[in-house]
């Protein structure tokens, strides 16, 4: 636990079905890329936070916005993603699969990461289309920080 933390250990311990074998990767647990999915994670919540920060420092930041203008596949893959929700914990609380979360988690965090790749989200000649890319971004940390607490890790806003 002193090599990898405790977010890492309840992670990977959460995130495998109750009957399957488990092996702890310490190798992976350590790494501080993809490769480690506890890192992957909550690397996704620091960039979430990274951009809410400066969307607020910039006056970009606006709650009660609609979600009109993300019309691309990846924005309405994310905003399918993220209304799946609460069924998903409906599903994994019935079935007593925890791992069911951990995997939201992944491919939530899969999902955002690529569509950081491929957006630029402050866009001065829009801003409207920003407030509203921040807006899903701050629905994507909300979401991914309900997911943390259910599965016992730490929320992290600075890597």
């Amino acid at each position: 636990m002193e090599m990898v933390g405790k977010d890492s250990i309840r992670y990977m311990l959460v995130s495998k079905t109750p009957s399957s074998h488990m092996d702890f990767d310490l190798d992976v647990a350590v790494q501080k890329n993809s490769t480690n999915p506890v890192y992957y994670a909550q690397y996704a919540t620091a960039r979430c936070s990274k951009i809410i920060n400066k969307a607020k420092a910039d006056g970009l930041y606006d709650e009660k916005i609609s979600f009109d203008l993300l019309t691309s596949v990846k924005e309405r893959q994310l905003l399918i993603l993220l209304d799946s929700f609460n069924k998903t914990v409906e599903y994994a609380a019935s079935s007593r699969l925890p791992n069911i979360i951990c995997d939201f988690i992944q491919n939530l965090a899969k999902r955002f990461h690529s569509y950081y790749a491929d957006v630029k989200f402050f866009d001065i000649a829009d801003e409207k289309l920003t407030k509203q890319r921040v807006q899903l971004v701050s629905a994507i940390y909300q979401v991914l920080a309900n997911a943390f607490d259910l599965v016992g890790i730490e929320v992290i806003n600075e890597m």
